[in-house]
């Protein structure tokens, strides 16, 4: 059987180590599949409860050390996000092909730009993006695999009589600049829709958020909530009506809002990188500014919510299944090994 080992920059509970777990998952069976990270997190809960083999090095010095060990040296190495560079090297150093999983749009790659990322880059390895946008992004850098995203088949959202009801709008993710929530709270300050209820999901420990909170903390209907296990919020998704993605830069568009799509809640994103890929005319709402924001969750009603998160739903269905994704990863890994 091959072995492949899949490496993730953290594991943390954030996209890009949940959609790798998610690939790891489909790849058991068929492979030996090794998960591997420079860090530990709470995604070892997940990992142990799939009865994945996988590894927390301690620190990304200690890899050089990690591929001497004969159960290291893999037919393939799958690296994540654009931190995953070291492995990279290493793996090409090694002769090990190796596939290069990039999420991070052309803000995040500036930000991250290093000596060492950009000799990985040098290599012209393989890629594997979710979105046109990523393509066009780094066709110049290698040869691209175009794979979108898959997203699991959950219950329906089930909204019943919508009527008038308050509406449940929902931000969900790391709380940080790039990620955009400033934008919802200076639009939801300026509205003030009535009865109306915000959450903000996600770990805001960091200084920036920290100082978000205080700025916006008069605000009434604002709950903030720390970050949950993937199951439970599967579970949770159905209890809001609106996910609200207000990010400055994504590679293509965050897993959280295809997760939305599924379960059949409308989404109202920023006019950003490859969200249109996503977010299609019927699907859901495309703004530009707060302005626009803020219209839009001051006037959006119950019913119009409910009528674009079932096209939402079906188009996620249509696009987006899992066993379509993992087919086409198994066979993108049968040309390279």
């Amino acid at each position: 059987m091959k072995r492949i080992l899949l490496e993730s920059h953290n594991y943390s509970l954030t996209g890009a180590p949940l959609v790798l777990l998610q690939l790891a998952k489909g790849l058991k069976g068929e492979y030996e599949t090794i998960m591997w990270s420079p860090f530990s997190g709470p995604l070892e809960l997940e990992l142990e409860q799939a009865d994945l083999k996988w590894y927390a090095l301690g620190s990304p010095e200690s890899l050089g050390e990690y591929m001497k060990h004969p159960w290291a040296k893999p037919d393939l190495v799958i690296a994540n996000t654009l931190l995953s560079w070291p492995v990279v090297l290493e793996a090409r150093s090694k002769g090990i092909p190796c596939l290069w999983w990039l999420h991070e749009g052309a803000r995040a790659r500036q930000a991250l730009m290093s000596q060492g990322l950009q000799e990985a880059l040098a290599l012209h390895s393989e890629y594997v993006v979710s979105s046109r946008y990523l393509a066009e992004l780094y066709k110049g850098q290698g040869y691209v695999h175009e794979i979108p995203y898959g997203v699991p088949v959950t219950p329906a959202k089930e909204w019943g009589n919508p009527g008038d009801r308050p509406l449940e709008f929902l931000v969900a993710g790391t709380i940080e600049w790039r990620k955009g929530q400033d934008r919802v709270l200076e639009a939801w300050s300026r509205v003030k829709p009535q009865g109306a209820r915000l959450t903000l999901l996600g770990d805001a420990s960091n200084g920036w958020a920290k100082s978000l909170r205080g700025e916006y903390s008069h605000l009434s209907g604002v709950t903030w909530l720390d970050p949950m296990s993937p199951s439970k919020f599967s579970e949770s998704l159905g209890n809001y009506d609106i996910l609200l993605v207000p990010s400055r830069d994504e590679g293509g568009y965050p897993q959280v809002l295809l997760q939305a799509q599924e379960k059949g809640l409308c989404v109202v994103a920023w006019d950003c990188c490859g969200m249109k890929e996503q977010v299609r005319p019927g699907t859901g709402y495309i703004k530009n500014s707060i302005e626009s924001l803020g219209e839009m969750i001051s006037n959006i009603t119950p019913e119009q919510a409910s009528q674009v998160g079932k096209q939402a739903r079906r188009w996620a269905h249509f696009n987006n299944s899992l066993e379509t994704h993992i087919q086409d990863w198994k066979s993108l890994i049968e040309e390279v090994i």
